[in-house]
C-alpha cells in the first residue's frame, strides 16, 4: 500500500458504522424514542395548561366580581389557549390591548387597572406561545407517527 491509500483508510476508520445500526435513522432510533418523545411533550403540554389553571385562579382572585373582561381557556386542536371574554356577551372573545372593542373595555378603567390587566396580558401570551409550539410539535408527532404506522402496513 502506499502513502494515498494509507490516508484514506485512515480517514474512513472513524466514518464505520456497526452492522447493527442503521445509518439512516435520525436522532430516534425507532417507535420506543418516539413514544419516549410524544409523553415528553405531552407532559409539557399538561404543565402549560396547570399553568394556565393557575393564572386564571390568580386573575379571579385579583379581579372580583364585577369583573371587567373574564380569562378564559380556549381549546383548540390538540391543546388550549388564554383569551379574554368579554362580560355578558357569551362566547365574544377579544384582543384586550391594540383592539377597538379591548379599548372600550379598558377606557373607564384606572391606570392601575389597566397595568394589572396589561401584566395579565404578557403573561397570557407567553403561555399561548408555550401552548401553541408544544401543541403543534405533539400534532406533527403523532401526524408523523400515523405516516410510519401507514408505510408499515
Amino acid at each position: 500500500m502506499n502513502e494515498l491509500d494509507n490516508a484514506v483508510q485512515g480517514d474512513n476508520e472513524g466514518l464505520r458504522v456497526s452492522d447493527n445500526r442503521n445509518p439512516f435513522k435520525g436522532p430516534f432510533k425507532g417507535k420506543g424514542a418516539n413514544r419516549l418523545a410524544l409523553r415528553e411533550l405531552e407532559s409539557e403540554l399538561q404543565t402549560i395548561h396547570d399553568e394556565m389553571d393557575k393564572v386564571i385562579e390568580r386573575f379571579d382572585q385579583v379581579f372580583r366580581r364585577p369583573r371587567p373582561v373574564h380569562l378564559r381557556q380556549l381549546r383548540k386542536r390538540q391543546y388550549s389557549l388564554l383569551w379574554w371574554r368579554m362580560v355578558g356577551k357569551s362566547g365574544t372573545f377579544i384582543r384586550l390591548f391594540n383592539s377597538d372593542k379591548g379599548a372600550e373595555v379598558l377606557t373607564p378603567l384606572l391606570l392601575e387597572t389597566r397595568k394589572m390587566l396589561m401584566e395579565f396580558d404578557k403573561e397570557r401570551i407567553r403561555l399561548n406561545f408555550r401552548a401553541s409550539v408544544v401543541g403543534n410539535a405533539l400534532e406533527a408527532y403523532r401526524r408523523r407517527e400515523r405516516d410510519l404506522d401507514s408505510l408499515e402496513r
